[in-house]
């Protein structure tokens, strides 16, 4: 919950900083008593690397209620990270009806913030709003295209609106853009499409975290020599990611090759009964298995270690964590041509998004070549601990931190 605004803020190599931080985000929490819980991501070792340099963080999200939580859900708040918690509105109908808490949750941001970062959605402009009318300085995080994302999420259940209301939120994200004084993005594309008005201000990096206990070595050509061969998919579970695709393309490979390959899908999500039926009506049961949430750390990492190949079907990406960690865990991969997954992967384990034909091409050429699978395995392996090791990445992260801090006058860094 939020509290009362600190009176007087620390200094740090004699510059005052801010004492709260005011992150906008889409992501839905759950209360359970005073603890506040999240599903897979965004839990509170996310948010305290924040406070490596303010005080507090606030986190204005769609937070419900609940009586109990799941095991494999993480604690999102504690010390220094508290919740503005916005109605848990789910769709445009139930937005309407809750629209006076939003804009009451958003107002109570502003009137207590030292310092705003703005993610995606709804809450992200709402907020953004009331910053313009007061005046207020803002950076905005861009985590991938946000035109590309409202077509795949639901362009297919409204064909005719979708693209307008798809290019309205482009325009709009492209805006807020130019607008802040400071900026983050997940790839260099997703930097190329919104550009802010002063490049000097613009830094990019992912919020993966390739921690010790994540990281391990690449596979060798004996790791491979076992079957059937397993294949892994980690992410949300909503229709963007295209996880609908991969089970196409599982009915499609199981008639060239009936025997030598079992897929698991993990990960939370709206469409995980969705995809779970689709597997029932394809009779893919012996093949495919839909497992839904598992928790972070060691028991997500067992299936790191129990796949062969890691596959990401999204239709549209910022850059994915989920296939970063894979990659630090030896895995070799096939993604989508798409969004950041172009920026990790090499060309032979790219695919055109939305083909599960092409998905499955792309499957059965690595069903028993243990010398590609092991090759990928050492590429993407020292691809991911190069570029996106954790020295790295806090490097980016506190260079944009320093640039929140030092406000739109500061110096700032890139």
């Amino acid at each position: 919950m939020a509290r009362e605004p600190v009176k007087h803020g620390h200094h740090r190599e004699g510059i005052r900083r801010p004492a709260r931080l005011v992150v906008a985000t889409e992501h839905h929490f759950v209360r359970v008593g005073e603890r506040v819980y999240t599903d897979l991501a965004f839990g509170h070792d996310y948010w305290k690397k924040y406070l490596e340099v303010f005080d507090e963080v606030h986190v204005l999200a769609r937070v419900g209620c609940a009586e109990t939580t799941r095991d494999d859900r993480l604690r999102a708040d504690g010390p220094g990270v508290y919740f503005i918690p916005v109605p848990d509105y789910r769709g445009p109908w139930q937005l309407l009806k809750m629209w006076p808490g939003v804009f009451r949750a958003a107002m109570k941001a502003v009137r207590f913030g030292d310092c705003f970062l703005l993610r995606s959605g709804i809450i992200c402009t709402v907020l953004w709003l009331w910053l313009v009318l007061l005046g207020r300085p803002y950076a905005r995080e861009v985590p991938g295209e946000t035109g590309k994302a409202t077509l795949a999420f639901v362009g297919d259940r409204h064909p005719l609106a979708m693209p307008i209301i798809a290019g309205i939120l482009e325009q709009l994200c492209a805006i807020q853009l130019r607008g802040a004084f400071c900026a983050s993005y997940v790839s260099r594309s997703v930097r190329r499409r919104y550009p802010t008005s002063d490049p000097s201000g613009e830094f990019v990096f992912s919020d993966v975290q390739l921690t010790e206990d994540l990281m391990t070595t690449p596979r060798t050509i004996e790791d491979f020599r076992h079957t059937p061969m397993r294949i892994l998919s980690v992410g949300r579970l909503e229709r963007e990611k295209g996880h609908r695709f991969l089970i196409d393309a599982a009915d499609q490979l199981r008639r060239d090759h009936p025997d030598g390959w079992h897929i698991r899908i993990v990960g939370p999500g709206s469409q995980l009964e969705p995809l779970r039926q689709q597997v029932r009506s394809l009779r893919l049961e012996n093949y495919v298995e839909v497992l839904g949430p598992v928790k972070y750390g060691q028991e997500l990492f067992g299936h790191y270690d129990w796949a062969d190949l890691f596959v990401l079907p999204s239709l549209t990406e910022g850059m994915p964590r989920a296939l970063i960690e894979a990659m630090a865990r030896g895995l070799p991969a096939i993604g989508s041509r798409t969004g950041g997954i172009v920026e990790l992967l090499s060309a032979p384990q790219l695919v055109t998004p939305g083909r599960g034909d092409l998905l499955k091409q792309a499957i059965a050429k690595r069903i028993g070549d243990t010398e590609a699978l092991a090759r990928f395995s050492q590429e993407n392996y020292n691809k991911a601990v190069r570029e996106y090791g954790m020295e790295e990445l806090r490097r980016r992260e506190r260079a944009f931190w320093k640039a929140m801090l030092d406000g739109p006058h500061g110096k700032k860094s890139t």
